[in-house]
């Protein structure tokens, strides 16, 4: 999905793939940009090492950011169940 100049986020494009590797995403992306999607300067997603080199390919000098719920939901599954709680909270500080 992408937000738009109002603040509306707008889903762009679906597609179903075999994995998410590089070939994957930047078939992906390629069909984003052939429908005329331009002035991506920012990307923001999972860490699969595919689809950020797959961004950063197709788009020059995009920037990446790895998604925040994404990052603590991993960060919550390496950890112990009795100390959740207090990961989240420090985590969100």
């Amino acid at each position: 999905s992408a937000i738009r100049a109002d603040g509306v986020r707008e889903i762009l494009g679906i597609q179903i793939g075999d994995s998410e590797s590089l070939a994957t995403w930047s078939d992906f992306f390629r069909g984003l940009k052939a429908r005329g999607l331009k002035g991506v300067w920012w990307v923001i997603s999972d860490s699969h090492a595919g689809l950020v080199e797959a961004a950063r390919k197709q788009f020059q000098g995009v920037a990446w950011q790895r998604c925040q719920v994404h990052l603590m939901r991993n960060l919550l599954g390496h950890t112990p169940s009795r100390h959740r709680a207090e990961v989240a909270m420090q985590a969100k500080r």
